[in-house]
C-alpha cells in the first residue's frame, strides 16, 4: 500500500478532515491533498509528526509493503501505565511550557476545580432528600445515612475527577507532542516539499535524542479571555511587587554615590561600600526576572543563578565586615567640643530669691552651686555653653507667691543651620577615626550659681518651698476638681432620683385606678350572679306552676 492511501485511510479512521490535518501539521489544506494524491511528498519533521499523531512507527507509514492501518490496535492498553504515562507526560510538558502557558493552565484547571466544587452543592440535597427517606427505617437509619452519603459522594468525586482530568487531557495534554529531531544530512541540502522516500529511510536512523514541543491551537474563547484577564491581573501584581525594587535600585544608587564622596573625604567603611554594590547585583536580578516575565523574554537561568550565588556571597562578606567596623568604632559620651563659652547675669539677693531651669536646653536641668562669701548681696549666674548652638539668659517671671521672687534660667537653640553644622564640622571627621561623640550635649548649657553660703541655703529652701507650695496648689487643684465631678454626680442622681419617685406615684396612681376597675367590675360580677339566682328561681316556679 502507498503512503498517499496510508494517509487518506489514517486520517479518516482518525476522524479528520484535510484542513484539520493541515492545522495540527502547520501545513496547507493543499499540501496535504498534494500527499494523499501522491503528488508531493512530505517533510521528515511532518513524518515524525504524524507518526505520533496517527501512533504508528516511521517504517509502518512509509514502507510500500505494509498493507494494513491498523496500527493503533497493536497495542493493549494498561491503566498503570497509562497513567504513569500521563504523569511523566504532564510533568515534561510544565517543564516545556513558558511561564505564560503554565499559568494560564494552572489557572483553568482551577477554574474548573471552583466550578466542579459549586457544581457539588447539589449533591449535599440529594444526601438531605435521602436522609428524609432513610430516618423511617428505625434503628438502621445512621448506617444506611452513611451508606447514602458515601455512595453519592463517591459517585460525584469519581464523575468530578473524570471530567477534570478529560478537560485536562484534551484542552493541553493532547497538545503537547514529543518529536524527533532529525540530523540535518548535508548542511547544502536544502528543504524541500519534495523528499525521496530512501532519503527518509536514511535518515531515520540518524535522529538525535527526543526534543518537546508544546503545538499551539486555536483556545477556546472563553479561555482565552479567562487566560488573559488572569495575566493582566498578575502581570499588574509582578508591577506593585517591583515599585519597592525600583525605588530602592535608585535609593541603593544614591547612597553609592554618597559612599563615594565620602571615601574622598577619608571616610571608609569598607564593608558598607560592599554592601551597597552586592544589594544593587541582588536588586538587579529581581528587577531582571520581573522585566523577563512581563515582557515573556526568554530568562537566562544559568547566568542568573551564578550572579544571585555571588550577589548572596559579597552581600554575607559584606554585612560580616560591617559588623567588625561598627564594633571597632567609639562611641564617646561627651560633645566633640568643650563647652567653652560663658555668659554670667547678675540678680540682687532677696530674701524669696529662687532659680528653675525649666523647659531649657540645661544639662540634666541642674544647677551647680559654688559658694563666695564677697557675694553677699547678689547672686552671680554663670552659664557655659556653645555659642555657635544655644543662647541664654535669666528671666524674672514673677510668682503667684508673693513672699517668692522666681527667676528661670534659658537657654535655647540658635542657629538654624546647626544640624549642617555638626555633620560638615563634626561627624565627618569622627567617622574618618572611626569615633562617634554625643552630638545632642551640644546643644547643653551648664548652669553655675556664685554666692555666700547663707544665700546658697536661702535659693535652695526656697526652691523646696516653691515645690511644696506647687504640690499643695495641684493637690487643691485636683481636690476642687475631684468635688467638681462628686457634685455633677450627686446633681445627676438626684435627678434620677427625683425621675423615679415621679414614676412610681404615676405607676401608683395606675394601680389605684386599676384596683378601683377591678372592684367595680367584681361588683358587677356579683350583681350579675344574684340576678341569675333570680332568674333560676323563677324558672323553678313556672316549672312547679
Amino acid at each position: 500500500m502507498k503512503f498517499s492511501e496510508k494517509l487518506v485511510q489514517l486520517r479518516k479512521q482518525n476522524k479528520l478532515s484535510q484542513e484539520q490535518l493541515a492545522d495540527m501539521l502547520d501545513v496547507s489544506r493543499q499540501a496535504v491533498s498534494k500527499w494523499e494524491s501522491g503528488t508531493t511528498y512530505p517533510e521528515m519533521d511532518k513524518l515524525l509528526t504524524m507518526c505520533k499523531l496517527f501512533k504508528c512507527s516511521l517504517d509502518e507509514l512509509t514502507n510500500d509493503e505494509i498493507t494494513t492501518t491498523d496500527f493503533g490496535e497493536k497495542k493493549k492498553s494498561n491503566f498503570i501505565i497509562d497513567t504513569l504515562d500521563m504523569i511523566a507526560k504532564t510533568f515534561e510538558m510544565f517543564k516545556t511550557m513558558k511561564a505564560k502557558q503554565a499559568i494560564s493552565c494552572v489557572l483553568s484547571m482551577l477554574l474548573l476545580y471552583f466550578i466542579l466544587l459549586v457544581l457539588a452543592i447539589p449533591i449535599n440535597k440529594i444526601i438531605d432528600l435521602g436522609n428524609e427517606v432513610i430516618y423511617f427505617f428505625g434503628p438502621a437509619r445512621s448506617f444506611f445515612s452513611v451508606v447514602w452519603a458515601f455512595l453519592i459522594k463517591g459517585a460525584y468525586l469519581v464523575v468530578a475527577i473524570v471530567i477534570f482530568i478529560y478537560i485536562f487531557k484534551v484542552r493541553y495534554l493532547d497538545r503537547f507532542e514529543y518529536v524527533p529531531k532529525p540530523i540535518k544530512a548535508n548542511d547544502k541540502k536544502e528543504d524541500t516539499e519534495e523528499v525521496n522516500v530512501k532519503d527518509v529511510r536514511l535518515e531515520e536512523k540518524e535522529l538525535e535524542p527526543q526534543v518537546i514541543y508544546y503545538r499551539e491551537d486555536k483556545p477556546n474563547n472563553f479561555f482565552k479571555v479567562f487566560s488573559t484577564l488572569a495575566m493582566i491581573f498578575i502581570k499588574a501584581l509582578v508591577i506593585l511587587i517591583l515599585i519597592p525594587f525600583i525605588l530602592g535600585f535608585l535609593a541603593l544608587f544614591a547612597a553609592l554615590i554618597v559612599d563615594i564622596i565620602l571615601m574622598f573625604k577619608g571616610v571608609i567603611y569598607i564593608g558598607i561600600f560592599l554592601g551597597i554594590i552586592f544589594g544593587i547585583i541582588l536588586d538587579y536580578i529581581i528587577l531582571e526576572l520581573g522585566y523577563d516575565f512581563l515582557f515573556n523574554h526568554k530568562i537566562a537561568l544559568k547566568r542568573i543563578f551564578i550572579m544571585f550565588i555571588a550577589g548572596l556571597a559579597g552581600f554575607g562578606i559584606a554585612i560580616g565586615t560591617s559588623i567588625y567596623e561598627i564594633s571597632t568604632t567609639k562611641y564617646i559620651a561627651k560633645a566633640p567640643v568643650s563647652t567653652s563659652d560663658t555668659t554670667t547675669h547678675t540678680v540682687k539677693m532677696t530674701d524669696g530669691l529662687l532659680f528653675d531651669t525649666y523647659g531649657s536646653y540645661i544639662y540634666d536641668d541642674k544647677i551647680l552651686y559654688e559658694a563666695d562669701e564677697s557675694l553677699t548681696d547678689e547672686v552671680q549666674i554663670i552659664i557655659h555653653h556653645n555659642a555657635d548652638f544655644t543662647s541664654n539668659d535669666v528671666v524674672s517671671i514673677g510668682s503667684q507667691y508673693k513672699e517668692l521672687d522666681h527667676y528661670t534660667i534659658r537657654a535655647w537653640e540658635t542657629n538654624s543651620n546647626s544640624l549642617q553644622k555638626i555633620w560638615t564640622d563634626f561627624i565627618i571627621d569622627d567617622l574618618k577615626h572611626h569615633q562617634i561623640h554625643d552630638y545632642d550635649r551640644l546643644y547643653w548649657a551648664e548652669v553655675t550659681i556664685k554666692t555666700s553660703q547663707a544665700n546658697i541655703n536661702k535659693l535652695k529652701d526656697n526652691l523646696k518651698k516653691y515645690y511644696t507650695m506647687e504640690e499643695e496648689r495641684y493637690a487643691n487643684q485636683n481636690l476642687e476638681i475631684e468635688l467638681e465631678n462628686s457634685q455633677n454626680r450627686y446633681d445627676y442622681l438626684e435627678e434620677e432620683y427625683n425621675a423615679l419617685v415621679e414614676e412610681k406615684e404615676e405607676l401608683n396612681d395606675s394601680l389605684n385606678e386599676t384596683t378601683s376597675n377591678y372592684n367595680a367590675c367584681k361588683q358587677e360580677v356579683i350583681d350579675y350572679e344574684e340576678k341569675i339566682e333570680e332568674y333560676k328561681s323563677k324558672i323553678s316556679d313556672l316549672i312547679e306552676e
